[in-house]
This record gives structure tokens, sequence and C-alpha cells, in this order.
């Protein structure tokens, strides 16, 4: 068999298409970026409503246990209005209903989640928009709910709170929002440039992540109650930009795409996920494991800040500073560096898009193996932070794999195995947050090297995640990937007409039409 088709090989195909509509591609190309960037920033408000309210949220919570308490067993510690002094609301007995609170919070937030599949496989008949205003919507019952009982907390007791998750069923929460958020950059972008347009999705969650506790600050310093109402209004933007677009399905359905086949293209017949032969979803199943260990960053940003004032003996507030580094490092490296670095390779090089991808998948869970290492290593705080920051060069598994696999579904497929990467997201934070626990408080019982039990507990799963990578590769069905590859490594035949190339002005014309 051939080689795979090199950047170089379909260079002179399109070509000719760009000498005759190179006006055509040029406005295209901007529509197609148009509606990426209003995807990411939609995605953006979604998260930074999360995070602007986070620690106010939990304040809020602890406030209301807190007068609870204190009704109890020392009505005169709650005065007129209804406050507590926060010092007094630091109690066991209080912090162990907080606590007790958010695990099932957590948990029952993420119930709704699964709704992703079913809502994802009716977004390829009706469209990603209607599902992705669906999940909007339930995020805002959820918070308007939430802050309205703790704000009537001589009416609805504080544990009354925790019934909030049942609005996430309207549209399954964040989870639908992850899933159409990635379906609608797969709808708008080529294989090649699916790595970068993910790339701007994780790098709303890291710039999110960065100003949302910066802005969340002054606003409660001002009012507890600010910050949701800077929430729910973020939450009304993103919805509101929705309508600047059109639905995107359409585009991905109609014009041909590269995941498309030859047999499809001619007839012209839009394949479904139950046109795809069993064996086909079975030989993903591996490597949508590797999915399962794609979402421990949080986690271990998490164990890191508690770790490095446990080994080092510093103040929690102070071992916060690490946070901020790996926040903004990742905002940088995923936006400002792994894009245009990836644009070159492909450009020098010629070689495919999914295989750039599928190796930079290996780096980045090589990356998190040996960051995590090396973390659990360290022996002062400077190398913990040079550690943390190799670490965190290979957040971006799902950045770089989800393009691999969906080049191996057909058009209607992506959203349902989107839909899967999410689901099994939130299976691998089931599974390893509490084996990750046990192993925290039991490597916090030793001294020395052994305190670092959590992350090298974490470099072990991040290593088995490399090997199912490199030993069971997916194969491409994609003809950008080449549909007859043995493999990603593998070879196959050029594509033979210019109608296996797609320009990005038929999918715009879709689009705007």
């Amino acid at each position: 068999m051939d080689e795979f088709p090199t950047h170089r090989d379909s260079e002179s195909r399109q070509q000719r298409r760009r000498t005759a509509t190179s006006p055509t591609v040029s406005r295209s190309d901007a529509h197609l970026a148009r509606t990426a960037i209003i995807c990411a920033t939609i995605y953006f408000l979604h998260e930074f409503s999360d995070y602007v309210v986070m620690a106010p949220r939990l304040r809020l919570f602890e406030l209301g246990f807190c007068r609870e308490y204190y009704r109890v067993h020392d009505p005169s510690k709650i005065g007129d209005d209804g406050s507590v002094d926060e010092a007094l609301c630091k109690h066991k007995a209080i912090q162990a209903l907080v606590v007790n609170y958010r695990g099932w919070q957590l948990a029952l937030n993420a119930i709704p989640g699964i709704l992703s599949i079913p809502l994802s496989y009716r977004s390829n008949k009706y469209g990603r928009k209607r599902y992705m205003a669906l999940a909007l919507v339930g995020n805002v019952l959820y918070l308007a709910w939430t802050h309205l009982a703790l704000y009537m907390h001589t009416i609805v007791p504080t544990s009354a709170v925790i019934s909030a998750s049942a609005f996430l069923l309207i549209g399954g929460g964040p989870a639908v929002v992850d899933t159409m958020a990635s379906s609608i950059m797969s709808d708008v972008s080529t294989q090649s440039q699916l790595t970068t347009r993910f790339s701007w999705i994780l790098g709303s969650f890291f710039l999110a992540e960065m100003l949302g506790p910066a802005v969340s600050a002054p606003l409660q310093s001002w009012s507890p109650w600010a910050p949701a109402f800077v929430a729910i209004s973020a939450l009304i933007c993103a919805g509101l930009l929705l309508y600047t677009f059109p639905e995107t399905i359409h585009a991905a359905r109609r014009s041909k795409t590269r995941r498309l086949g030859d047999e499809d293209a001619e007839t012209g017949e839009e394949p479904t996920w139950k046109s795809l032969k069993p064996a086909q979803w079975r030989q993903l199943l591996l490597p949508l494991s590797v999915f399962l260990v794609s979402p421990l960053r949080n986690t271990v940003v998490e164990i890191t800040t508690q770790y490095v004032s446990k080994k080092f003996g510093i103040k929690l507030s102070s071992s916060a500073f690490l946070t901020s580094l790996i926040g903004i490092y990742s905002f940088i490296f995923y936006i400002g560096i792994l894009p245009p670095l990836r644009a070159f390779w492909e450009k020098r090089s010629g070689t495919p898009s999914v295989k750039i991808d599928h190796s930079l998948t290996k780096f980045n869970l090589g990356a998190n193996s040996i960051g995590a290492l090396l973390i659990g290593a360290s022996p002062s705080i400077l190398c913990l932070a040079m550690a943390a920051l190799v670490f965190t060069t290979g957040t971006g598994v799902r950045v770089t794999w989800l393009p691999v696999l969906i080049a191996c579904v057909d058009v209607s497929s992506v959203a349902t195995l989107c839909a899967a990467a999410s689901v099994i997201e939130y299976f691998g934070v089931l599974a390893f947050s509490p084996l990750l626990a046990l192993a925290t408080s039991t490597g916090f019982g030793f001294e020395g090297t052994l305190t670092g039990l959590p992350f090298f507990s974490v470099s072990v799963l991040y290593l088995a995640g490399l090997t199912v990578v490199t030993l069971f590769p997916p194969r491409p069905l994609s003809l950008a990937a080449t549909r007859q590859s043995d493999s990603i490594g593998g070879s196959s035949s050029t594509p033979d007409s210019d109608d296996d190339v797609v320009t990005a002005s038929g999918r715009a014309a879709l689009l705007e039409g």
C-alpha cells in the first residue's frame, strides 16, 4: 500500500480551486473562524459563570450551615441580620456539614451529564444550538434557585439547596455544553484545524479559571450576592451569542466533508451512526478509555496546593500561587504556543493532521507522567514549580486525542463521540478521585519522598494512557486521514479526485444559507 498522502500531495488539488475562488475561500475561512470564535466565547462565559461564584457560593453555604448550627447551640452568635463571624464558622462540626454537602452536590450535578449521549444523537438531526441553549437555561435556573434558597434562609433550610441539581436535568448541564461546543467546533473545522479550535475551548477554560476568582474577590467584598448576578448575566449573554451564527450541523451534514467515504460522496447519502459497522465502534472502545485520565489535571492542581503546604510547611494561601502559575502557563501554551507550533510542523513536514495529533497526544501523556513523577520527587519549591510546568505542558490530551477519534467516524457520529468522551471523563473522575484521595491521605502519613505518593499514582495512570495510545491506535475512516489506512502510523492510498478535498467555501455557504 502507498504512504499517507502528505500536505504537499493535496496542495496542488487545493491550489486549483483557490485559483478560481480565492476571494470566496478567504471570505469562507473568515466566516468559519468567526463561528469558532463565538463558540469559544460562549464556552468562556459558561465556565466564567462557574468560577466567579465558586468561592462566594461556598461562603454562603458555610454561613447557612453555621447559622443553623448556632441557632441550636448558641443563638447569641447570630447577628440581627443573620450574619455570623466567619471565624466561628470554622468549627469542626460545621466544616463536616459543608464537606458532606459539597460531595453530594457534585455527585448529583454529574448525573444529568448522562443525558449528553441521547441529546448528542438528537443534535445530529435537530442541530447543536437548541440543545446548548437548553443546557444554558438549566444552568441559569440552577444558579438562580441555589442563591434564592440561600437568601431565603428563614424559610428554606440550607440542606434543601441540594435540590438545585434537578434543574440541570433541563438540558443536561455542563456536560452537554461541553459536548455541543466540541461538536460545533468540529462542524466548522477541517481536520487540520481541529486541534487548534479545540485549543481555543481549552484556552477559554483556562482564561475563566484565571479571571473568575479575580473578578469574584472584589465583588464578594461589596456583596456576597453580586457574583451570582454576574454569573447569571454571563450565561444569558452566552445564550444570546448563540443567535449570532446559523446552525452548524447542516454544513457538516451536506458538504461531503472529510469524514464521508467515496461511496457516500458519490450518492449524496448521509451516513448515520447506525451505518457504522459494530467492529468500527469496538475498535474505538480502548482508545476512548484514554479519556479516563484526561480530567486528572484539575485533581492534581488541587492536591498540589495542599501538598506544597504539607511538605514545605507554608500556608495554604501562600501555596495557592502555584495554581495561578499553572493557569497562566496553561493559557499561554495552549493559545499562543501549541497552535502555531502545530501549524509549522504540518507545513514544513507535510505530515498528515491525524498523525500529528496522534504524536502530540503521546507527547502530552508522556509530559503528564514525567511531570507528576517529578512533582512527587521534588526536593524544593523551585523544583516543584518547574515540574508543575512540565506536567501542565501535557494538559491538552483531550485537545489532541479527540480530533484523532473524530477522524474515525462519519459526520453524523461526531456529537455522539464527543458525548461519549465527556461521559468517560466523568467516570474517570468518579473512579480515580477516591483512589487519589486515599493515596493522598496515605502519603501524607509518611515523611520525605513517600509524601508524593498521590503524584506517583497519577504518573502510573498517565503511563497506562500512553501505552494505550501507542500500542492500540484507532483506524481513521476519513478521507483527510486516509480512509483506507491500516492505523495511525500505517499507510493508505491517495485520494483520486478533487472531490475528496473539501473547500471551506462549500461549508461556509451552507452555514450562511
